[in-house]
């Protein structure tokens, strides 16, 4: 008897062009200091991606995700200043579900099929911190 649990592991690694369309207050501006708040809108556009498996006990194969090509989500973030040295912190909070479905294929007695109806519900949530000199 089988006892290993039905598990899959998917990677993906997704190329994409963002458009952020952020608004900025500057509520510190005493030289050389600065600080800025920004909030807006950020759009994703999906070119290419690719999904890899990884199997444990899990009776199917040939496993492929489908994305949403365009995507939405919110930043919001924190700009600071000192002298030519910029720190950026912003965090992006994801509107739609990047992910369609998974397509994957089942084999019932030597028939494979392709099934389409596993969802996952996979939003785009990033925090990041940048560091930059400028010239």
């Amino acid at each position: 008897e089988n006892t290993l649990p039905e598990l899959a592991k998917l990677n993906s690694t997704i190329h994409s062009l963002e458009l952020p369309i952020l608004y900025g207050y500057s509520f510190v501006k005493s030289r050389p200091y600065g600080m800025a708040l920004f909030i807006g809108p950020k759009l994703e556009y999906v070119w290419k991606h690719k999904t890899s498996e990884e199997f444990e006990g899990f009776g199917y194969s040939g496993i492929k995700e489908e994305l949403h090509p365009i995507n939405i989500s919110s930043v919001i973030g924190l700009g600071v200043n000192i002298a030519n040295i910029f720190f950026d912190f912003r965090y992006e909070i994801g509107f739609t579900n990047i992910s369609k479905s998974i397509i994957y294929e089942k084999d019932t007695n030597g028939i494979i099929s392709q099934e389409k109806g596993i969802f996952i519900n996979r939003h785009r949530n990033v925090l990041s911190f940048s560091l930059g000199v400028i010239f």
